[in-house]
């Protein structure tokens, strides 16, 4: 144990800076000097024969723990029989008996319930459990000496313990006890620490509705005493829990939107025209991209159907629920509040090296207000409706002596609804576009936070913000007006002309996604939404392709070219035949 034995015991360590101290009795009160001594010196020969030293004894702490055991049976009614068996578990414990210095300091609490050696024999057995992993028994006994010596040094480290114990026992009620026995002892005295160790205990509450009660008493009783990192995690776990609770519908990452896309599962037609779509541009006879399905695949059918919507079932319909006003105003009062104290704090938030935990919370408390901030206001942008009635296509100009004045006239309408159309299109994606470009720098910010999880998360949002807007226009409603295939055609071609850039640009945000999360082996869900948007718009990214990894194939003689394909590695080639 590390404990100066004897009649003249020093001060305990670590825990067990106790007070007990072994006093030599008379002859009149107990054992003679004689005996004391003999039983004495077995502990010293112990000591010698551990240091190699002569007339050392390899049984000496054992026969000085059975010395001992006897005198204190011979007196056991003797003023100073507790030294006898505080000696006798010390010389136990030296020797490796450990099951008998439990059994001796288990004798010493209950036969001597007032003795000078109960705290340290409390305190000693308590560590003991712990070294042996019965850490119930560990934690009863923590308890224990904490509640008969609170003012000792060691009952606060007690009560920590004894409150870890508990917890990974699943006995939170016990836990929690433990825990607030705890503050009590610091509350006054110290208090910064005091809070840390309440906010600990938010992590154990499971249910949104205790945690926030539990966040809002922290923040009224300790305020920014535990520290503004603590203060801010403490608004943002109620900030978030409001935030998701003001949505009635289920969340799709947090965002109160649903959004309807169906996995591309080509037929044997699609197929063949996605074939015939390849041969058509190596000949150069069409612009169209082929990031989703044609625009007009319906209208390739030989009896012509007036589409609903331009493009597949493959192409997302986001649609934006309108979260519970009060709820959703309080979370993002909050989530400005966040903000402001961090940028106030700026380097008041001092979180020390040796506690990353604490640091990656703070980190992941900043991220996650900047990004739900910024996602109200990409829920306004997907709610952003197409103008309703566009009409791109314009009959060829007629010509000729037979045209009637009416021709004529509905010529000249056509062309004006064109030219508005698009003028009324070009309005439109000015406005949205700001507004994307809006939103993506406001997810950029969250680098800076260096928190990863909330970084991968913006980048997904990031991405959506393209995909979005592309899938909005290759995936439009029809209009009404529109009613003959050369007006549907024109309409669902020009908004996928335009659709392209967006969809790359989104499949730059879920690359960058992805490579964070594999650099760091860290996949979230928006991590995992990242990688299978990205698999759909670029189906090979990151894979080499196998010429370049492998090189030409090449042939065994006599079953196809005869030369060796020679890719670097091979200064000639064997199979050529010798000049």
């Amino acid at each position: 144990m590390g404990v100066v034995l004897g009649l003249c015991l020093g001060v305990v360590a670590s825990l067990r800076p106790g007070e007990a101290r072994a006093q030599e009795p008379s002859s009149a009160e107990g054992p003679t000097q004689e005996a004391l001594r003999e039983a004495w010196g077995h502990r010293e020969a112990g000591r010698r024969h551990s240091l190699g030293e002569e007339g050392g004894d390899p049984e000496g702490f054992e026969r000085c723990a059975e010395a001992h055991v006897a005198l204190y049976e011979a007196y056991p009614d003797s003023d100073r029989a507790d030294m006898l068996l505080w000696n006798a578990a010390e010389c136990a414990g030296a020797a490796g008996l450990h099951a008998r210095e439990v059994e001796l300091r288990e004798r010493m609490l209950e036969r001597f319930p007032t003795s000078d050696y109960r705290r340290d024999t409390l305190f000693y057995l308590a560590e003991i459990m712990q070294a042996v992993a019965k850490f119930e028994d560990s934690a009863a006994l923590y308890e224990q000496g904490a509640a008969e010596f609170p003012k000792d040094l060691a009952a606060a480290p007690a009560l920590n313990n004894a409150y870890l114990f508990r917890l990974g026992l699943g006995d939170e009620e016990a836990a929690k006890a433990n825990l607030d026995a705890w503050v009590r002892l610091y509350k006054r005295k110290d208090p910064k620490r005091a809070a840390a160790m309440v906010w600990s205990w938010q992590a154990q509450l499971e249910s949104d509705r205790k945690r926030r009660a539990y966040a809002e008493k922290y923040l009224e009783v300790y305020g920014s005493k535990g520290g503004l990192d603590r203060r801010v995690h403490a608004e943002a776990v109620i900030a978030q829990i409001d935030w998701r609770s003001s949505c009635s519908e289920p969340l799709l990452l947090d965002l109160c939107v649903t959004l309807r896309r169906k996995a591309p599962h080509p037929s044997a037609r699609a197929l063949e025209e996605a074939q015939a779509r390849v041969e058509a541009r190596a000949a150069g006879k069409t612009r169209r991209r082929d990031w989703s399905p044609p625009a007009t695949a319906a209208l390739a059918e030989s009896t012509w159907r007036r589409p609903k919507r331009c493009g597949d079932a493959s192409l997302g319909v986001y649609t934006r629920h309108k979260r519970k006003a009060r709820l959703a105003e309080r979370a993002q009062t909050r989530f400005t509040k966040i903000l402001k104290l961090v940028r106030q704090g700026g380097r008041k938030i001092e979180i020390p090296a040796e506690d990353p935990r604490r640091a990656q919370a703070f980190a992941d408390a900043w991220a996650m207000a900047l990004v739900y901030r910024a996602d109200a206001a990409l829920e306004d942008y997907l709610a952003m409706a197409m103008p309703s009635a566009l009409d791109f296509h314009a009959p060829a100009r007629p010509e000729g002596d037979g045209v009637s004045k009416a021709d004529r006239e509905a010529y000249r309408a056509a062309v004006r609804r064109r030219d508005e159309s698009q003028r009324e299109l070009g309005r439109f994606l000015e406005d949205k576009l700001r507004r994307g470009g809006e939103l993506r720098e406001a997810y950029a910010e969250v680098r800076s936070t260096r928190s990863l999880e909330w970084t991968l998360t913006a980048a997904h949002r990031s991405g959506m913000v393209s995909l979005s807007f592309g899938e909005q226009l290759a995936g439009a409603a029809v209009p009404r007006g529109l009613r003959s295939r050369d007006q549907v055609e024109s309409y669902c071609e020009a908004l996928q002309d335009v659709s392209v850039p967006l969809v790359e640009q989104a499949a730059d945000a879920y690359v960058y996604c992805v490579d964070r999360a594999t650099q760091y082996q860290y996949f979230v869900p928006a991590a995992r939404d990242c990688e299978r948007l990205l698999a759909q718009l670029r189906p090979f990214h990151g894979m080499s392709p196998i010429v370049e990894l492998l090189g030409e194939p090449g042939y065994p003689p006599g079953e196809g070219p005869t030369r060796l394909q020679v890719a670097g590695l091979i200064a000639e080639d064997p199979t050529a035949p010798k000049e």
